[in-house]
């Protein structure tokens, strides 16, 4: 193979690594061509020295049920492992470097999983080293074949820091896309109208309680996708406000961006709050978002969970309503009259309740009640 062809062949597979670090589903691309390049089966994988625990990630050449007996068996045996286990991140370590091969062909590793594969030449790509939890790509050639060349080693070593930075790059959207994920199930909890905006305050996200917003067409709307305020003045203050966020993200998380009430039909003005977002907080290709819009509607009462009162106080389901009612700004009579139940039982719900919150006013129960769980969706 000519200098050109090495140099293009290695240009293709880098393509490949960094496609699937952005996705997973790509891995197996990058397993095969390299199980093609080298001659062998291959495998991205995870081993735990201490322990006999390892995570398959991605094979090329092997059977399925030979990927069982590993990860069930054959993972505490590996005579390898604890030769690779010592390698710093980023080195390669072919198996005759590790154990001689009198004693390899002994072990039950190779007579029990290699041999009937017909296996024997492993070289092993150390992409991360945790405390002896490690991650690697390995390649693993038939007898015959025998070891990797140096031609191929030296193609190895070209390609492993790019495996490490594409097992990284995937680490790290992973958890950010995860983060990201968690963020969203928390804004479809709250009672308030959510909407994550980009610097043109073009809507990316929007809670099921903004949608509702937007659905009765009071207040604002979506025009071209854009969050906007149906009357003039208004949207003007709006737009300033997420043009200012827009300018100050990626400083500093919980700076305003603006304070904007909303007139509408009836009732008090709706209150948006417009917060900036620090840069990899709430932001992604699919996002996007520079600003947080957060729409409060002072008319509405405070919602309470009352499963998270139930947990923090261990109030019982009757105590724990009771106490969310009041906190809503329900009288005990309305309690009563709302539960079907007597006056005095409502008192005892609330005595009981704040014995069991160490507080000795109701004012202090609903006070606490709001501040511990006072963040629920109604």
């Amino acid at each position: 193979m000519t200098l050109l062809n090495v140099e293009s062949e290695l240009s293709s597979v880098l393509g490949d690594i960094y496609d699937a670090a952005m996705d997973v589903s790509r891995w197996g691309v990058v397993t095969r061509r390299l199980a093609d390049m080298f001659g062998g089966s291959a495998v991205l994988f995870a081993q735990d020295s201490r322990s006999p625990t390892s995570v398959v990630f991605d094979t090329a050449g092997f059977d399925d049920g030979f990927i069982d007996s590993y990860v069930h068996t054959y993972a505490g045996l590996n005579a390898w492992t604890v030769g690779v286990a010592a390698q710093p991140p980023g080195s390669l370590i072919a198996g005759h470097q590790l154990i001689g091969q009198i004693e390899f062909e002994r072990t039950e590793w190779y007579n029990g999983w290699l041999r009937p594969q017909g296996l024997y030449h492993g070289t092993a790509a150390v992409l991360a080293n945790e405390r002896g939890l490690v991650t690697q790509f390995s390649v693993i050639r038939p007898k015959h074949a025998g070891p990797m060349s140096e031609t191929d080693l030296a193609k190895f070593r070209v390609l492993v820091p790019h495996l490490q930075r594409g097992i990284k790059v995937h680490h790290e959207l992973s958890a950010a896309r995860g983060g990201i994920a968690a963020a969203m199930a928390g804004f479809e909890r709250l009672q308030a109208a959510v909407f994550l905006v980009d610097g043109t305050s073009r809507i990316r996200f929007a809670n099921r309680a903004a949608e509702r917003l937007l659905g009765e067409a009071d207040v604002l709307e979506s025009r071209a996708g854009v969050l906007t305020a149906l009357k003039k003045a208004t949207d003007e203050r709006l737009q300033a406000a997420t043009g200012g966020a827009s300018a100050t993200a990626g400083t500093s998380i919980g700076a305003c961006g603006g304070v904007v009430p909303l007139p509408r039909r009836s009732g008090r003005p709706l209150v948006a709050l417009v917060i900036p977002l620090r840069t990899g907080i709430i932001a992604s290709p699919k996002t996007s978002a520079v600003a947080l819009v957060l729409i409060r509607d002072p008319d509405l009462p405070p919602a309470v969970d009352t499963g998270i009162l139930r947990a923090t106080l261990g109030l019982t389901p009757a105590e724990a309503n009771t106490v969310a009612q009041i906190a809503s700004g329900a009288t005990l009579s309305e309690i009563a009259v709302a539960n079907n139940i007597g006056i005095e039982t409502v008192r005892s719900h609330v005595k009981r309740s704040m014995a069991k919150a160490e507080v000795a006013r109701q004012a202090d129960l609903v006070s606490l009640a709001l501040r511990t769980a006072g963040f629920s969706s109604s």
